[in-house]
């Protein structure tokens, strides 16, 4: 619906300023028939309109867009400007929290500012920063283990991840099999033991 929209109105002229720009994210989550819709879209766009297609998982976009697009790599961002985000939202939001907490959440999002942000919201909005942090590094690692045992890993690097966590054991194991589930379902366990090696 969203591509058929788009290719509806992309032809008239902006009512004001001179371009169009549409912003879509998680690209990789459109079906195939609307990526091949916003294809052609993209083979015949006209000169006002302007696309920024935003996705953290290029590979599951068809192959003809990626050759039809320029890539810009987002870099996580350092703790110096993590730091300066932080200040920002929380002069807005008239909160406070600790410096120590705030360069443990750049740590476990390792520079990812959507989900730090995700876990700022929590701990601004009553959330107690030890319980916030600790379920955030337990995904983390939870999320690390999957990628070891789908790559195939040595039991010694396993044993290191596992003897870090520090969920309860039956969490893990939930999680580790609704991980498992996922990639082995989608038949992307060669892309996910990849990403493990990174």
């Amino acid at each position: 619906d969203t591509v058929r929209e788009i290719e509806s109105v992309q032809y008239f002229k902006p009512l004001a300023g001179t371009a169009r720009v549409w912003i879509l994210d998680e690209v990789h989550q459109f079906t195939k028939d609307a990526q091949h819709g916003l294809l052609k879209i993209l083979e015949d766009t006209p000169d006002c309109c302007y696309f920024f297609i935003c996705t953290t998982d290029p590979e599951k976009l068809i192959k003809p867009m990626l050759s039809r697009l320029s890539s810009v790599y987002v870099a996580p961002l350092s703790l110096r400007e993590m730091r300066g985000l932080f200040v920002r939202v929380l002069k807005r939001e008239k909160a406070e929290v600790p410096d120590e907490t705030l360069d443990k959440i750049h740590s476990i999002t390792e520079g990812r500012p959507r989900e730090a942000l995700v876990l700022l919201e929590k701990i601004i909005h009553g959330g107690k920063p030890e319980a916030v942090l600790k379920d955030a590094a337990a995904q983390t690692e939870t999320i690390d283990l999957c990628r070891a045992l789908l790559a195939g890993e040595r039991w010694h690097k396993i044993a290191k991840i596992v003897s870090g966590l520090q969920a309860e054991p039956e969490s893990i194991r939930y999680a580790v099999l609704g991980y498992m589930r996922s990639v082995l379902l989608s038949g992307e366990t060669d892309k996910a033991a990849r990403a493990a090696n990174v």
